[in-house]
């Protein structure tokens, strides 16, 4: 190793932390560019449209202002709407959507909105391609009324206006767009403190709770020239030390501050769910948790009975509650015991 083991996992996750927010920021700004026109709408509209202006727009998809609020002569009823049946497989259904007819000039503007009683001639609302199964719906109900689909074609506009939860579903887009950018940008602005000045570094935060971090990183490099285990590419035990790797970070655990081990346990509706991994708890309350393949938990379980024989082994509900309420008590019985292997 010729930078070390701290230097190369400082290396290795600052390197993960700038990747994965150099990724984040091109989505955010990628998803931006590509759906400039939709925000602007979102932002900025409803824009009132005259029935002049809607009638002589031949291609929507060159239209800047597309989220609009129109005002009609009439509105009927198309007899159309749509059915969400049930999830639990009940007959139970409900209606969504209404599909209402609004006079425009002379076309008519199909609307998709929510069911209500209340009828209006202005609506605000998406103006979007018909799609073409309520197109063939539609032309269906005209036959029936005796109208040809070349008549229909003529007396309707080729556009829905989508009046539900356009700007609810925007801003809520927008939010996560700008949450990723915020999270993001602070993630980089960590990733340049750290490779300014290591020891900003949570690697060397979590060495100098045990003392002087160089001092720790040159016996921890020495440590793991000599006499290392390692289980899996995660989990490394040195004479005097524990690391578990994670995508950003290296959790370090002193031989002398490991309270408490078990293996996994825990059952959904009383079915055993197999073992993935070794819980660590730690003296200042810390959690650590090491996940590994099956057939290398016993393994590591039985080295670490032998590596820290004062800690306590297994799980029980009467040492979880110890954990969770009186922590220090169960610190104390260890470190009475860990003292006679002195």
């Amino acid at each position: 190793m010729v930078n070390g083991f701290i230097i190369s996992n400082v290396k290795r996750t600052n390197r993960n932390l700038l990747i994965t927010n150099t990724v984040l920021i091109l989505f955010v700004v990628s998803t931006l560019l590509l759906s400039w026109r939709y925000f602007y709408n979102v932002i900025n509209g409803p824009f009132e449209v005259s029935n002049n202006k809607l009638l002589s727009i031949s291609d929507l998809s060159q239209e800047l202002e597309y989220y609009i609020t129109v005002k009609g002569y009439e509105v009927i009823y198309s007899g159309l709407s749509y059915v969400e049946k049930s999830q639990d497989g009940s007959e139970n259904s409900s209606i969504k959507y209404d599909y209402l007819l609004l006079k425009v000039d002379s076309k008519m503007l199909v609307v998709q909105t929510r069911p209500t009683t209340d009828q209006t001639l202005v609506y605000s609302g998406a103006l979007l391609k018909m799609p073409d199964e309520i197109d063939g719906q539609l032309i269906e109900i005209a036959k029936k009324q005796g109208i040809s689909p070349d008549e229909y074609r003529q007396k309707f506009l080729p556009y829905i206006l989508d009046t539900v939860d356009f700007k609810a579903d925007g801003y809520i887009l927008l939010s996560l767009i700008i949450l990723c950018f915020i999270l993001s940008t602070v993630n980089l602005t960590k990733f340049f403190i750290r490779v300014m000045n290591n020891r900003f570094h949570p690697i060397h935060r979590a060495l100098s709770y045990y003392g002087n971090s160089d001092l720790l990183e040159k016996e921890i490099n020495e440590e793991i020239k000599n006499n290392v285990k390692a289980y899996s590419d995660k989990v490394i035990i040195t004479k005097s030390w524990l690391f578990i790797k994670t995508l950003y970070k290296l959790k370090v655990a002193n031989i002398n501050d490991i309270v408490w081990i078990h293996k996994d346990s825990f059952s959904i509706n009383g079915i055993l769910i197999p073992e993935r991994g070794i819980h660590i708890y730690l003296k200042n309350g810390k959690k650590y948790y090491a996940p590994m393949k099956r057939e290398l938990i016993n393994e590591m379980f039985i080295y670490l009975q032998e590596w820290c024989p004062w800690c306590i082994f297994g799980y029980s509900n009467e040492i979880k509650n110890k954990w969770n309420k009186n922590r220090k008590d169960l610190v104390n019985f260890v470190e009475e015991i860990r003292c006679q292997y002195r």
